[in-house]
């Protein structure tokens, strides 16, 4: 459970043990999921910021200024990742 190997357990780690243990979900979901962070996770910085999410929902800057134009369908694309 301490993934971390510091001797504690986080909210992360213990929320990720639960979900495993309970069988919610397998450990190569976890692992696809943790991927798919690092590679949005482009300054390597740990967290996600807007351009990361942008990035992730519409693609280059040149798309994202087409989708500002049209709320309702940037809300049909964001969508397709949730």
């Amino acid at each position: 459970m301490d993934f971390g190997g510091d001797g504690k357990v986080n909210s992360e780690e213990f929320m990720v043990f639960m979900l495993v243990a309970l069988g919610k979900v397998d450990t190569s979901d976890i692992e696809e999921i943790q991927a798919l962070f690092r590679t949005l996770d482009r300054n390597k910085g740990g967290y996600l910021d807007m351009n990361d999410i942008c990035n992730m929902a519409f693609g280059d800057a040149e798309a994202r200024k087409s989708q500002r134009s049209s709320p309702a369908k940037s809300m049909r694309s964001a969508d397709s990742y949730v």
